[in-house]
């Protein structure tokens, strides 16, 4: 037996990837797990801190010293941890929403984070993963 589905949703900026993957998983009984939560947790992270969004090195620097945790339950909704810290709430605020894409976009920040992004999958029987890296890095080397 070959390894268990995962199903990648990518796509442009607001384009219903979260919404669509949701109900995909629901669907076919599958976890969602939305990666894009990884961002906004060094998002939150970096706003909490007070930096500089605009400052690549120093998101970088943020983004390797921080500890992430994702718990994505069955049929519940997704949790964030920060160094032991449940950031969950925090992540929809309008800080974070404004700065998210400033993160994003910061190769070095990506590169750490697909990192550990490719420790997930093996983790989970079943998913449907919301990531802008995940059909082209993080299963580039699955089927």
């Amino acid at each position: 037996m070959g390894p268990p589905p995962a199903i990648a949703v990518d796509g442009p900026v607001a384009s219903g990837k979260t919404t669509g993957g949701r109900r995909l998983a629901t669907r076919l009984g599958f976890r969602f797990l939305d990666t894009g939560l990884m961002y906004r947790a060094i998002t939150w992270a970096a706003v909490a801190s007070g930096l500089d969004m605009k400052d690549p090195v120093v998101l970088t620097q943020l983004t390797r010293q921080k500890r992430l945790k994702l718990e994505f339950p069955e049929g519940g909704e997704a949790r964030v941890w920060v160094d032991g810290l449940d950031v969950t709430p925090g992540l929809a605020a309008p800080q974070v929403a404004e700065g998210v894409s400033l993160v994003a976009q910061v190769p070095e920040v990506r590169e750490e984070l697909v990192a550990q992004q490719r420790q997930v999958p093996a983790g989970w029987p079943k998913g449907v993963h919301r990531s802008a890296d995940a059909a082209d890095r993080w299963f580039a080397n699955q089927e």
